[in-house]
């Protein structure tokens, strides 16, 4: 596969060198002037990266813009210069990887990482997900597309999804209080703006992780998929937003059912069998590391999406579904 590395810049370079003798990727540079008339070619068979600090501010916006818009791009981001702010809009706008100041090497391990992000990038294109309609063996009561029609006080079904920092305890050990809140809040944060793009809204928040809600219309699976792009985005999340040397385990199980909404801070009297599923089963069944959801979501995904995923037992009833991570 080759490896094109748009930049101007010849430090730029070194940082592809552990793949320089691979048998699997062949490395070409490319100048940013002639990136246009590169990407022309087959797309589909080059992973691209970007110096985004070889061009202008206004230049810059303009790239990341016209990169966006090439349909089945692979493609990543370098700023070495760390000059984006927020670049989870990158992951949003279609980008696979990011390589900031705090990461200049990449080997042969990320790159297969980043090929099998992609991969789930394009198993959530509309063809094979928004078009379907989830059976469920209770009744549904649509919560919508987004927030506009809930109403507190009336029960609807969401998407329940349950995320939390792995290693409590050693996490405590090796923090202070101060360093652990601020970790914490980092990880809230990011949970934050990687479910927002499908209107997700952290719902119960504990210690270490919490409760986020979906509403559910009945014909979208963008949930699943910004799930699994959260584990995958699991070293991203520790080298560039906690800057951490080792990498942070977090979990994630999601699941779908019916509940009485409240408004956050008023939950404390809510009585949801889904609730106490999907906590009972991020707290004491799923693996550090690893999304897992119920079957009955699994069952009705598309086929493409369905072959990420493994039998993980059963738990109170549910059998569970467990999402196979990058070797």
């Amino acid at each position: 596969m080759d490896i094109i590395v748009v930049t101007d810049t010849a430090v730029v370079k070194e940082y592809f060198k552990p793949i320089e003798k691979s048998k699997t990727y062949r490395i070409r540079i490319c100048p940013c002037a002639n990136m246009k008339e590169e990407l022309h070619r087959e797309v589909q068979k080059f992973l691209v990266y970007v110096d985004i600090n070889s061009y202008t501010t206004e230049k810059r916006d303009q790239t990341l813009k016209y990169l966006s818009k090439i349909p089945s791009l692979v493609y990543g981001i370098i700023d070495a210069r760390g000059v984006l702010k927020d670049t989870a809009s990158l992951f949003h706008s279609g980008a696979s990887d990011y390589l900031g100041k705090n990461m200049k090497r990449i080997d042969a391990r990320r790159l297969r990482r980043v090929i099998a992000f992609a991969s789930v990038k394009e198993s959530s294109a509309p063809e094979g997900t928004d078009r379907r309609r989830l059976s469920l063996p209770e009744p549904y009561i649509s919560s919508g597309k987004d927030w506009r029609g809930v109403k507190t006080g009336q029960e609807y079904t969401f998407y329940l999804m349950f995320a939390e920092l792995d290693n409590q305890t050693a996490l405590k050990n090796q923090f202070s209080d101060v360093q652990l809140n601020i970790a914490v809040n980092k990880f809230k944060s990011f949970i934050e703006r990687m479910v927002a793009s499908e209107h997700g809204r952290i719902w119960i928040w504990d210690e270490f992780g919490g409760l986020i809600l979906f509403p559910y219309s009945g014909t979208s699976f963008g949930v699943v998929i910004t799930c699994m792009r959260i584990i995958l985005s699991r070293k991203l999340f520790s080298v560039e937003e906690l800057n951490f040397k080792k990498l942070v385990s977090y979990r994630i199980t999601l699941h779908i059912g019916n509940t009485v909404y409240r408004q956050r801070g008023e939950t404390g009297t809510i009585i949801s069998s889904s609730i106490n599923t999907i906590f009972h089963l991020g707290k004491k069944y799923v693996k550090p590391g690893n999304f897992y959801m119920t079957a009955k979501l699994y069952r009705n995904l598309p086929q493409k999406v369905k072959k990420i995923f493994r039998p993980a037992g059963s738990f109170e009833g549910h059998e569970i579904m467990r999402m196979r991570l990058p070797e």
